[in-house]
């Protein structure tokens, strides 16, 4: 086969597309190709996560329900920024110059984070 052309063949039993060329490292055997059997259950970070959002799984939400939510995490941003910005001011006053500029970087990441422009929840 020339390069750039693909032929339908049989690996592991099951039909694949195959360029024709072997993978750098040789064939691929089946040993290789073994997957351990997956874990039951979630790992802790996931299981933190949903823990925090289970609406997430909604696998079909309406748009009404992800307005919602987008405005319940916007808020949840805004008022992280606003009590990064209260604390900022109190570092200001005990003239702690590196405390200000950690507290500066955060707030310029989360305002970055921010959408300049909001849906509107009344507008649907």
């Amino acid at each position: 086969m020339g390069t750039g052309e693909w032929a339908l063949t049989t690996t592991h039993g099951h039909p694949s597309i195959s360029t024709g060329e072997e993978p750098a490292g040789g064939p691929v055997t089946d040993r290789e190709c073994a997957r351990e059997p997956l874990r039951a259950g979630l790992a802790a970070e996931e299981t933190s996560f949903y823990a925090q959002y289970p609406w997430c799984l909604n696998a079909f939400p309406t748009i009404r329900e992800v307005v919602h939510r987008l405005s319940e995490e916007l808020d949840k941003l805004e008022r992280q920024i606003r009590q990064l910005e209260i604390e900022r001011e109190a570092i200001k006053r005990e003239n702690d110059e590196a405390k200000l500029r950690e507290l500066n970087t955060e707030i310029a990441n989360l305002s970055v984070e921010r959408p300049k422009a909001c849906p509107q929840p009344h507008l649907l």
